[in-house]
């Protein structure tokens, strides 16, 4: 059934886009926490 195929499609586009940007989240949320408890590291690099 093609109407099936293209949702899946669309599906796994969505997920794939959410994955990125929980990704993305992730990590400037790290770089967040670094720089607010560790500003002497952030200076030094």
């Amino acid at each position: 059934d093609q109407s099936n195929e293209r949702l899946l499609q669309q599906l796994s586009f969505i997920l794939k886009w959410h994955s990125g940007q929980a990704i993305q989240d992730t990590y400037v949320t790290c770089i967040y926490s670094l720089q607010k408890y560790y500003p002497e590291i952030i200076d030094k690099t």
